[in-house]
């Protein structure tokens, strides 16, 4: 006699499938398994992430926001729901969800990178510099994380302190084997070069 799947089992059958890029039929199983226990968090959770694969964000958002709600501590929901709403283009709502996550998970370096990104696209330079450098703390090799450091020191006018962080990325970059962002760090590198040359070139003129 066969056993009746229980929640627990819809919830790692719709696990192997997502990780076989099955969504849809891991979105079935999830929702399997929240039909047999409706206040189960993980199940909403993997839903949404599914969701998300699936470039449907909103459904995606509502799930982890009822996973949320059914677990309020739960900071892999919080982590997908702020990456959720800052590729919508929320990057308030986005700020609150990985302030939430940095809380939760502190040494979470990727939810530090997250929560400097977001005030990065809300035009707090200083914030996310701290949440870059916070990043870099925890994961002393976070290319990604030097190279948007490096960024929001250059908008804020700290070219060659910049610059250093952009050389580093496109180091670390190039050790890790990805020749692509190397080489276009090493472009972005090269434009503010020019940029501070013009610069200089500019008010030196304008002084005379």
């Amino acid at each position: 006699m066969c056993r009746r799947m229980s929640a627990s089992d819809w919830i790692k059958r719709g696990m192997k499938k997502a990780q076989a890029g099955n969504y849809d039929g891991a979105i079935s199983d999830y929702t399997q398994a929240i039909l047999l226990q409706s206040n189960c968090p993980e199940a909403y959770c993997g839903r949404g992430n599914a969701y998300y694969r699936l470039n449907n964000k909103i459904r995606a958002l509502e799930d982890y926001t009822h996973a949320i709600t059914l677990k309020p501590e739960f900071s892999e929901a919080y982590f997908n729901r702020g990456t959720a709403r800052s590729q919508l283009g929320n990057s308030q709502g986005a700020l609150e969800d990985f302030s939430r996550v940095v809380h939760l998970s502190p040494r979470d370096a990727k939810a530090h990178f997250n929560w400097g990104n977001a005030h990065y696209r809300l035009g707090h330079k200083q914030e996310a510099i701290e949440g870059y450098s916070r990043a870099i703390q925890l994961q002393p090799d976070y290319a990604e994380a030097y190279s948007n450091r490096g960024l929001a020191h250059c908008k804020m006018q700290a070219v060659g302190t910049g610059l250093l962080d952009l050389h580093k990325a496109a180091t670390l970059y190039k050790t890790q084997g990805n020749m692509s962002r190397h080489w276009q760090t090493q472009q972005t590198i090269a434009k503010f070069h020019s940029d501070s040359a013009s610069a200089t070139q500019v008010r030196g003129e304008s002084a005379r």
